[in-house]
């Protein structure tokens, strides 16, 4: 598993350098079925209306996403706006449920990305998936007034 991180760390940083990794990314001894990569807090913005976010990439389920985490408390208000933002793009709204904060649902923002299942051999995968989530990060910096619109909604249904 560390080859594979200094592998993914190298290729993301090469690039892919606003995709930084995050600290339970360099951790020594990282379980060996964890392919979840959480990048570092300052990869997406620090908008004052954000709840806590967070941009991962899961390389064995096959997507990168967004995750505003508790807004999926208010998925029902938020669904029709959202799809209709995302209409164009290849992404979609999944609501989640995050049991580490009082069972909070999180919204996350979902792009598919190619499955990983060794490093070399899926070398192109893993880089189409860092593509994907760097296109999904610059997609969130790019559209903030679109975010708080989401945020109002959300701040309307408390």
């Amino acid at each position: 598993m560390q080859r594979f991180n200094a592998k993914y760390f190298a290729l993301a940083a090469q690039s892919f350098p606003m995709l930084k990794p995050g600290p339970s990314m360099l951790k020594e001894g990282r379980p060996g079925e964890s392919k979840t990569m959480i990048f570092a807090p300052g990869t997406l913005p620090d908008w004052e209306f954000l709840p806590q976010v967070r941009i991962v990439h899961q390389l064995r389920e096959g997507n990168a996403n967004v995750n505003f985490y508790t807004w999926g408390d208010h998925f029902h208000a938020l669904a029709a706006t959202v799809a209709a933002d995302l209409a164009r793009t290849p992404y979609r709204p999944v609501p989640t449920n995050n049991k580490r904060t009082n069972r909070r649902s999180g919204l996350m923002i979902v792009v598919g990305t190619p499955p990983e299942t060794g490093f070399d051999a899926q070398r192109e995968n893993i880089l189409a998936g860092l593509k994907a989530t760097d296109e999904l990060r610059a997609w969130i910096w790019s559209h903030q007034s679109v975010v708080e619109r989401w945020a109002a909604i959300v701040a309307a249904h408390r």
